[in-house]
């Protein structure tokens, strides 16, 4: 049955060794189960594989921003043979705490969570000064759904590393689990700040943080993205938020220039012209939904036969057509 990190209340993980003997404490904020086990790294070992049976592996795209070599996304086929590599470096330095910290988060990625959490814990006790691995912990916890144990970790790695871009996208992630949408926007904001070429997914998430509830928000959330636009330049995903936006705060005007920009500058047209068509229609300006319908059929009918006979362009061309019979009085096709 799956657990969430309500039914957990606000437990967090901690590992702690005294007199040889690793303990796994269950703590609460309030104080409720100082200690609630003590057992062995071997009875441990298991405990995020049952935990998570009901809660699916999550290998969160911030995972690409804490594994040490840069790339492209990996399968895991990918990772598995990266995970055999940094083992077989670990025969050869088995007291290194980096290659330790690699494995883990190539383990955590793979969504094997018990060895990632072991092989963390083996990094910490060869590693002296290795601050990087409370991110990962709570990186781990947080793709395990336990946001309250997850923050706790963020919450010191970032005391350590108050700039860090992906941490405190992290904690603005782990704020949204909580449900604390304000903490998780000022997260954002933080991230876009200290980032000196900043990712649009920062700004979309930001976004979907402020506009999730009132009219405020949705205000807050669309001055945001056109903050993004400004600095990161006209990106389609962007825009396509702020239009969004706009339709739900019933800125009719608004979202069509928008997309008259957009349209200006795609080179394939028709599909933009066919949306601008579908919010206008809504909208109740049909002669104006005409219009914009008849442009994207002259762009269609411009495409190259092959390209005019794909199933997504002949489907997007059929709608159109529904759409004008609709608006046309007579119910004729046009």
């Amino acid at each position: 049955m799956a657990q969430d990190d309500s039914t957990v209340r606000s437990r967090f993980l901690t590992w702690e060794c005294s007199a040889g003997t690793r303990r796994l404490a269950a703590c609460d904020k309030a104080g409720w189960a100082a200690c609630a086990a003590r057992t062995t790294p071997s009875a441990a070992r298991g405990f995020f594989a049952r935990s998570q049976a009901g809660w699916g592996g999550i290998a969160t795209a911030l995972a690409l921003w804490v594994v040490i070599s840069a790339g492209p996304a990996l399968g895991h086929g990918d990772t598995h043979a990266m995970i055999v590599a940094v083992t077989q470096e670990l025969q050869q330095r088995p007291r290194d705490p980096d290659l330790y910290y690699r494995r883990a988060e190539l383990y955590r990625r793979h969504g094997d969570f018990d060895h990632a959490w072991t092989d963390l814990e083996t990094a910490q006790k060869f590693g002296t000064n290795m601050p990087i691995l409370d991110l990962s912990r709570g990186l781990l916890l947080s793709d395990v759904k336990w946001p309250s144990s997850a923050k706790i970790y963020l919450d010191r790695f970032l005391a350590r590393e108050p700039k860090h871009v992906p941490g405190l996208a992290a904690r603005a992630r782990v704020q949204l689990q909580l449900t604390n949408r304000d903490a998780a926007a000022r997260d954002f904001t933080l991230a876009i700040l200290h980032s000196e070429n900043p990712q649009p997914e920062l700004y979309i998430e930001r976004a979907q943080a402020l506009g999730a509830e009132d009219a405020a928000g949705m205000k807050a959330a669309l001055q945001g993205l056109d903050e993004g636009l400004k600095r990161l330049g006209p990106i389609i995903t962007l825009q396509l938020h702020a239009i969004d936006l706009e339709l739900r705060l019933n800125q009719t005007n608004a979202a069509v220039a928008r997309l008259d920009g957009i349209i200006a500058q795609s080179p394939r047209k028709e599909t933009w012209c066919a949306r601008k068509g579908e919010i206008l229609q809504a909208a109740g300006r049909g002669m104006e939904a005409k219009a914009a319908y008849s442009e994207a059929l002259t762009h269609l009918a411009k495409l190259p036969p092959a390209r005019r006979n794909a199933p997504a362009i002949r489907e997007l061309e059929t709608r159109i057509q529904a759409a004008m019979t609709a608006l046309s009085p007579s119910g004729a096709k046009p």
